[in-house]
């Protein structure tokens, strides 16, 4: 429909340039953990050097359930002797939760670590992440292993397998991590809370083969 004239809701859609293959559906979405670089020359280079350069990016699997929120504030003022609004915007608040199964892998704490190195944290009794480096389950959330921040990144495609865009969730802190556990359960899960600094659309080339880079 190319202007509201034309509108006629018993013989049309509202967008006839949609079809079924159009939509995005959770299949055809993939979180991933963006990895640290170990080639930068500082930790804040290494934490942030492969945002742009999705072809680094780890896809996370078994992930269940995600939300991504924003909140923005806004101030709304009045003056004595008129009744209209002044809309004054603040600042904007980002959140996000990943959960997933538990299986015989990497827990879903290391998963969203990638590439970091805390050998020093590994050192210290009592702020162990895990029993040791190469445990596949990381838990202990008061290790100094999860003051530094992770990147998240997310990637998007329709039901066609077209592109449709890829976001990097940029300086996640976790701010909390529950594990649910009931007798009529079958598989366990797991969840993190995270805030986030910035939500960063990313740019991606698509090669001639389809394969983002």
């Amino acid at each position: 429909m190319a202007t509201i004239n034309k509108w006629d809701f018993q013989v049309s859609q509202v967008d006839e340039t949609m079809d079924s293959h159009d939509f995005v559906s959770s299949q055809s979405i993939v979180f991933c953990s963006i990895p640290f670089a170990s080639s930068a020359t500082d930790d804040d280079d290494a934490l942030d050097a492969n945002i742009v350069d999705i072809s680094k990016w780890e896809p996370i699997g078994m992930v269940e359930n995600a939300s991504l929120q924003q909140r923005r504030q806004v101030s709304e003022l009045f003056e004595i002797g008129s009744k209209k609004m002044f809309q004054i915007p603040g600042r904007t608040f980002r959140r996000a939760n990943l959960a997933r199964v538990v299986f015989d892998g990497a827990s879903l704490l290391k998963t969203v670590s990638t590439g970091l190195d805390q050998t020093d944290s590994f050192s210290i009794e009592g702020d162990r992440a895990a029993a040791d480096e190469d445990s596949k389950f990381y838990i202990n959330l008061a290790s100094s292993y999860f003051d530094t921040p992770r990147n998240i990144g997310l990637v998007m495609r329709d039901q066609q397998n077209q592109y449709y865009g890829a976001l990097a969730l940029k300086h996640c802190f976790i701010e909390s991590h529950q594990m649910s556990i009931a007798a009529q359960q079958t598989v366990i899960m797991e969840n993190i809370a995270m805030t986030v600094s910035e939500f960063v659309p990313v740019v991606v080339t698509i090669a001639a083969d389809g394969t983002l880079g």
